[in-house]
């Protein structure tokens, strides 16, 4: 049976698309003290069910929020806007447990890159979301923080690795969340939990621990509540850091002006099921064909089609095999066992 349609019961500011809430920024008529006031408030109503945000100081927050950067107006700047951040990349004076508990008090005195990128464009980071440890997994659940729930029924998960991220993002506590992606840790939970979660080409939103800087399979990313704010979003985190050696200078247009203008005809290619690589029910089979009739008009055409995929799950988890055996090879004894 569908499940019916929700009231919204959080603060009115909470509700605000995170494009809506910038303008309201930018031309001074909330200030962000307003939106962290929302924010916690809303932490406070609906953390002990989700377990999305999980590392939180107000007073760290505040003091942050004091150095803001001079109005900029230009390409994703976020005017003051809170933000999650996934305890996977480091933020200076917060704890990046990675949902590890060798790592429960680690806490970093430099932030990644795409952090350092986020400040200078203006956002507020509210604190940090919960992971499966070290990112490994689909379903967001830890030693040091315990499982994320899915806001639509907390009897389910929120998927993972970016679980906490979308559960926040879902319930309002924050207008837009950080991810990252190896195998679908920004898709899975956002499917999950109803938002837009957008894997970038690598390097794009460039940022990433040291150990990893050269690697293309895990990619730091948007969340937000639709494709709208995740381009604001997307646009606020691109650009070039030397830290980060394979980041990308921005587009020559920007992600949301490319929203806006009308692409011309395009064409969808689609499968249910990768050619039978990945078995799909029934039901999830049904809303897909809906979906892509409801896409289907004037000046889109969808198509049913699908490369060869031969050995893809072999070569996948090669792949990833060494990139894990890489990074983690490097850690001390302690956090390797």
């Amino acid at each position: 049976m569908p499940r019916p349609p929700t009231r919204y019961s959080g603060p009115a500011l909470t509700a605000l698309s995170a494009r809506e809430a910038v303008a309201l920024l930018s031309r001074g008529d909330v200030t962000p003290d307003a939106l962290l006031e929302a924010a916690w408030a809303r932490m406070d109503a609906v953390e002990p069910a989700i377990n999305a945000t999980v590392i939180r100081n107000k007073g760290w927050t505040l003091a942050q929020r004091a150095r803001l950067p001079k109005p900029d107006g230009g390409r994703g700047w976020l005017a003051g806007l809170p933000v999650a951040i996934k305890d996977l990349i480091a933020v200076a004076g917060l704890p990046n447990t990675a949902g590890s508990a060798a790592l429960a008090d680690f806490v970093p005195d430099e932030n990644d890159a795409l952090i350092d990128r986020l400040l200078a464009r203006g956002a507020v980071i509210l604190g940090k979301t919960n992971t499966p440890e070290f990112g490994a997994g689909a379903n967001t659940f830890n030693a040091v923080f315990g499982a994320t729930r899915n806001p639509w029924d907390t009897g389910r998960n929120a998927g993972g690795s970016s679980g906490g991220s979308a559960a926040a993002r879902a319930t309002g506590e924050a207008w837009l969340a950080h991810g990252s992606d190896l195998a679908g840790s920004l898709r899975t939970p956002a499917a999950f939990c109803g938002v837009v979660g957008l894997r970038p080409t690598p390097g794009r939103a460039g940022g990433a621990p040291p150990d990893t800087a050269f690697a293309l399979e895990a990619v730091q990313g948007p969340m937000a509540r639709d494709i709208a704010d995740t381009a604001l979003f997307l646009d606020a985190m691109t650009g070039f850091d030397a830290r980060h050696p394979l980041s990308l200078e921005p587009p020559e247009e920007g992600f949301q002006a490319a929203l806006a203008r009308n692409p011309g005809p395009m064409r969808i290619a689609f499968s249910e099921d990768q050619g039978g690589f990945a078995p799909v029910e029934a039901e999830i089979r049904t809303v897909l064909r809906q979906a892509m009739t409801t896409a289907a008009g004037p000046g889109f055409t969808v198509e049913d089609a699908c490369p060869a995929l031969p050995d893809l799950d072999r070569t996948y988890a090669v792949l990833r095999e060494l990139l894990y055996g890489a990074v983690q090879s490097k850690l001390p004894d302690a956090i390797r066992a």
